[in-house]
């Protein structure tokens, strides 16, 4: 299984802390996990057959929690991998 992208809310407090993770599983489709506070509290949603369903599902879930999409970090850079070419900057 891939890492596609991985968000976090910057909340570090283990009660209010949100995070998302996509992953791609070639058998599987594209799952969407999260986590509200303790490590104990993951979900993990039935695999979604297109990427674009399984970004807006995260969208979705961003959008929903306190304070909204704009307090979300992108860490997807700094835990994974660099795809093959390197990092392209977006314009």
């Amino acid at each position: 299984m891939e890492l596609v992208g991985r968000w976090w809310n910057g909340d570090r407090n283990s009660a209010t802390r949100r995070d998302i993770w996509l992953h791609r599983d070639p058998d599987a489709g594209w799952l969407v996990r999260a986590r509200a506070g303790d490590k104990d509290r993951d979900v993990t949603w039935p695999a979604f057959d297109e990427e674009w369903a399984a970004r807006a599902w995260v969208d979705r879930l961003m959008a929903s929690s306190t304070g909204g999409r704009s307090i979300w970090k992108d860490l997807t850079k700094v835990v994974r991998k660099p795809p093959t070419g390197g990092w392209s900057a977006r314009v």
